[in-house]
């Protein structure tokens, strides 16, 4: 093999190695990856959450209930949740970095079964009265599964072993997914590289 080849194909490597070392590190996180967008005007804002539910277990957990902490009320719901199950407005307070918490819009999967681990899903909406559209919303989301949750992120300090409660900061969505720019930067290094060599 000559050299030209040899670098071509070792700087291909180390571009797929750079790939496979973001999804992995991005795969140990047990956290939901929750965004949203943000249409309307000021004082009236819509807040469209999406939830990726990326629980990890080999039976997976389900994202039953969700909710976050907005200034507005709930205006929309995915197929299958309910914003109004309960007759009050359902409120949940943890310990740790939630603590006193009051989440004022959620949603609930009486069935279990609408966001199991691996499903992407939005339409949890949220009327929004601020006069400047949010740069990140404090939200909450629980999940069930049929054994013990055992992974990192669990803020369900009562009951660490059995269904986890994530908390943390939605963002607004970005117009694309954050692994575009390492794959176009890889594939232009390849490109690159390779008429380089083939010269």
């Amino acid at each position: 093999m000559n050299a030209k080849k040899f670098r071509a194909k070792r700087l291909l490597t180390q571009s797929l190695v750079v790939l496979a070392w973001g999804t992995f590190v991005t795969g140990l996180f047990a956290q939901p990856v929750v965004t949203y967008t943000s249409t309307g005007s000021p004082g009236n804002y819509t807040l469209d959450f999406t939830v990726n539910n990326t629980t990890p277990g080999t039976q997976g957990f389900d994202i039953y209930f969700f909710g976050v902490l907005g200034n507005g009320q709930v205006s929309g719901s995915p197929s299958g949740y309910y914003s109004s199950y309960y007759s009050n407005i359902h409120m949940v307070e943890v310990t740790g970095p939630a603590f006193n918490w009051q989440f004022n819009n959620d949603w609930i999967d009486p069935t279990y079964t609408v966001l199991p681990t691996g499903k992407t899903l939005s339409g949890f909406d949220v009327s929004d009265t601020d006069q400047n559209a949010p740069t990140s919303v404090q939200y909450f989301a629980f999940g069930y599964g049929s054994g013990a949750y055992t992974g990192p992120g669990n803020e369900d300090l009562s009951s660490p072993y059995n269904s986890p409660l994530f908390v943390g900061y939605a963002l607004a969505a970005v117009p694309e997914p954050a692994t575009f720019p390492l794959i176009a930067g890889a594939s232009l290094l390849f490109l690159s590289a390779k008429r380089r060599y083939s010269r």
